[in-house]
């Protein structure tokens, strides 16, 4: 089980427009990963838990630094890892609307029991990715 500190990211100029009005009818502008996806279910439940029941998708990419970037270009909001978004190129763009809170992934890793130098050297790859 893997958890992360994540928000909701939009650029500053469209976060703080919400801030100021914070209009609660108003359907939130979002950007998910692909649809039909795990990472699309665990957005749409993350959106849910925080009481966002309406949101327009108004775009789509699996990659996060795809979704960043057009959070950053004000297109919408996205839920993503804080630490992540530290190491976005576009990070002084961004901003949270929500206060952080915590994303737990449960991961399954399969690995060959092949036992040489380069199945050793992935094995330990994959798991600090993990920890």
């Amino acid at each position: 089980l893997k958890t992360v500190k994540a928000s909701i990211f939009g650029a500053r100029h469209h976060v703080g427009m919400l801030r100021q009005h914070r209009v609660t009818t108003q359907r939130l502008p979002v950007i998910l990963p692909l649809e039909g996806t795990s990472d699309d279910a665990i957005h749409i439940a993350t959106l849910a838990d925080l009481g966002v029941p309406d949101y327009d998708v108004v775009a789509r990419a699996q990659r996060m630094t795809s979704r960043l970037d057009m959070a950053a270009a004000g297109i919408g909001l996205c839920v993503a890892p804080v630490h992540f978004v530290h190491a976005h190129a576009n990070n002084q763009r961004l901003d949270a609307l929500v206060d952080g809170f915590t994303l737990s992934h449960r991961y399954r890793l399969t690995v060959s029991q092949r036992n040489d130098a380069h199945m050793d050297c992935a094995r330990d790859y994959l798991t600090g990715l993990l920890t």
